[in-house]
């Protein structure tokens, strides 16, 4: 899912990775996950790469994610787009967020993983 936040001051763009994380019980100290970590689709015929810390993590509830998901939330995880690597070709699905933006996802075109 690519997204891109805008406010007078300042545009971000993220690209964001679902992954599935526990954080409970953390310090603010302690680091939630490991900065590189790798993952992919289920046939895999796309992976995934990240070489950063995240921006941000977690869990949306809108009514898009939820269908998406399948379940009561979607987890999310914001990334700096030059330190995440794709391989593998990624078929995007476009659909208009509650925002107004474009919401685009991205999933293997082989068996259909949720990925981006």
């Amino acid at each position: 899912m690519s997204l891109k936040l805008s406010s007078e001051s300042v545009t971000l763009e993220l690209l964001t990775v679902i992954v599935t994380l526990r954080i409970d019980g953390l310090r603010k100290e302690e680091k939630i996950m490991a900065t590189k970590f790798t993952g992919g689709c289920l046939c895999g015929a796309v992976r995934y790469e990240c070489s950063a810390d995240p921006i941000f993590m977690g869990n949306c509830h809108c009514r898009d994610c939820q269908k998406t998901s399948g379940g009561a939330y979607e987890p999310d995880i914001g990334l700096p787009t030059e330190a995440l690597k794709i391989t593998g070709a990624v078929k995007y699905y476009d659909t208009k967020a509650d925002s107004g933006n474009t919401l685009s996802r991205g999933f293997c075109p082989e068996c259909g993983s949720s990925l981006l």
